[in-house]
């Protein structure tokens, strides 16, 4: 779901959760019952009053035309603002709904990091790392010359608990080029968090931090002088 980070004033695609879905409905099924309602006059198009029931919760106007027989004396005009504020108000709500789940998998993105760094100094990826460069007998499968010495992710689908074929065997040149690609090719894509920033530069085929003098990525990460919840982006004015 493409929506507007509003720590950010960026485009931001958020993922559908069940939790998210829930959230949602809940706040669908909070609308208005029309439990309260009182007679109201209205002007019709052609200037003529007519008289209707008006929800005092929402503004709504709940009811066909009353005779005006029915209608108690000193009846008042419909309140318009109390209509234009409930529906301000659900709006917001449903904003907000939308904006605490950005900053839920936002931080759930910096976490998986977390986790996948250290993942990378256990054991269990060693083996799994050595099983990989022995299936190709010690040589990078990238460049076919130099020795491997590392495993490289082709997918992180199974991350934590691979597949050997999710993995190649590469020396560190071959290992550096894929991952330069890999974020040359993320950093220009629609919705980076840079996009719009008035220090957003470039070097090379990579997005630049101009504030901070350092590889964009590198100014998002966690630590890093932006960090992932962006507090150092300045929107262009």
């Amino acid at each position: 779901m493409r929506v507007t980070d509003h720590d950010t004033g960026e485009e931001f695609d958020l993922d559908w959760s069940d939790e998210l879905r829930a959230a949602l409905q809940r706040h669908s099924e909070a609308e208005c019952v029309h439990e309260v309602s009182e007679i109201r006059s209205t002007v019709a198009s052609n200037g003529s009053i007519h008289f209707r029931r008006q929800c005092q919760t929402c503004g709504d106007l709940v009811s066909q035309a009353i005779s005006k027989a029915q209608v108690p004396p000193g009846c008042i005009p419909m309140d318009q603002a109390l209509q234009s504020g409930y529906r301000a108000e659900r709006r917001k709500q449903h904003d907000d709904i939308i904006q605490t789940y950005i900053r839920k998998q936002k931080a759930q993105g910096s976490e998986w990091w977390l986790k996948y760094n250290a993942y990378l100094k256990t054991p269990e990826w060693q083996e799994i790392s050595g099983k990989v460069i022995k299936r190709a007998g010690g040589v990078c499968e990238g460049c076919g010359r130099a020795r491997a010495i590392q495993a490289h992710h082709l997918t992180y689908a199974h991350v934590f608990d691979e597949f050997l074929f999710e993995l190649v065997a590469v020396c560190k040149d071959c290992h550096d080029r894929l991952h330069a690609d890999e974020a040359a090719n993320g950093e220009w894509s629609d919705g980076f968090p840079c996009e719009g920033c008035r220090y957003q530069s470039e070097n090379g085929p990579r997005r630049w931090c101009g504030k901070f003098d350092v590889l964009a990525v590198n100014a998002l990460a966690v630590g890093g002088q932006c960090g992932p919840n962006h507090a150092e982006l300045e929107p262009l004015r």
